[in-house]
């Protein structure tokens, strides 16, 4: 694997940015929207300004990171809108000689076996209780609805981002920071489209209901990306990030089933959420490497 940065942690400039993560010894980048959205101009010289960029600082370029409005692909966004700007970020990214596109979905319609969380129990009513001698699975909770016109209006747009990737030539890595991985892994199952893949991201993984085995049996083919973060985990599955390797990520155990599903692409190091991300982003350089 390659490791890559979030070329928006060191600065919004890209000779900056570039001349940063060269000094680091980085081996490519990835471009923020709100990097390649102030220096990228429809112009082929402008494009090949910044491939020459790149060229002289040796990075190549991993992926374009693209940013849905909050609405994502719901009923409620403005699916031409959404599409135009991911179709404008292939544009992008196939100019700048790479053929990945990272999307965060945002929300996502719940996947059909998907179980609402366990009901709480009133402090009061504990006393009338008679515990039994074993706990009941959460598979007990029932099902959440489905919500038909969420995953119509998701198929149509995905259907139609599809056809749009193909005329590319370029694939787009997903991620939901608002949704499940059963709800990620239903929404690509619907349209089982081989231009779209998954924008693995460990904090997300720490969240969720499914663990690392399982995500990793139902998309571990279908990983494009892997985003570099990290987290502490607290009651109710909640989490906040961290520097790599000062959280609970079980690194080695994820390493160790990305060269089991063969993944060979970028681990891009994402510190844009931490204060201090250039200290971040050196501190999970340096524990990355160690594991190498």
């Amino acid at each position: 694997m390659q490791i890559s940065v979030l070329a928006h942690a060191f600065s919004t400039d890209l000779r900056d940015a570039l001349e940063a993560a060269r000094r680091a010894d980085f081996q490519g980048v990835v471009l923020d929207p709100s990097v390649f959205s102030a220096i990228v101009d429809p112009s082929q010289t402008a494009r090949r300004e910044i491939i020459a960029l790149l060229a002289r600082y040796e990075q190549p370029l991993m992926a374009i990171d693209l940013h849905l409005s909050p609405a994502g692909f719901s009923p409620q966004a403005d699916l031409e809108r959404e599409l135009d700007r991911a179709s404008r970020a292939m544009d992008i990214a196939r100019g700048l000689r790479s053929a990945l596109v990272l999307a965060d979905f945002g929300p996502l319609p719940p996947a059909p076996d998907e179980r609402a969380p366990a009901p709480k129990i009133a402090p009061g009513a504990l006393g009338k209780l008679i515990l039994p001698d074993s706990i009941a699975p959460r598979s007990t909770a029932p099902p959440i609805p489905r919500d038909p016109a969420f995953e119509s209006s998701l198929d149509i747009a995905l259907r139609e981002l599809g056809t749009r990737c193909d005329r590319a030539s370029c694939r787009i890595a997903f991620r939901s920071s608002l949704g499940s991985f059963a709800s990620l892994h239903s929404a690509l199952s619907r349209v089982d489209c081989p231009w779209f893949g998954v924008d693995l991201d460990p904090l997300l993984m720490l969240a969720d209901e499914w663990p690392g085995d399982e995500i990793f049996s139902r998309l571990g083919a279908q990983i494009a990306h892997v985003r570099g973060r990290d987290g502490l985990k607290g009651m109710g599955n909640r989490v906040t990030s961290t520097a790599i390797g000062k959280g609970v990520v079980s690194w080695p155990e994820l390493i160790g089933q990305l060269r089991d599903a063969d993944y060979r692409g970028a681990l891009t190091v994402d510190a844009i959420d931490l204060p201090n991300r250039q200290a971040s982003v050196a501190a999970g350089l340096a524990f990355l490497r160690d594991l190498k």
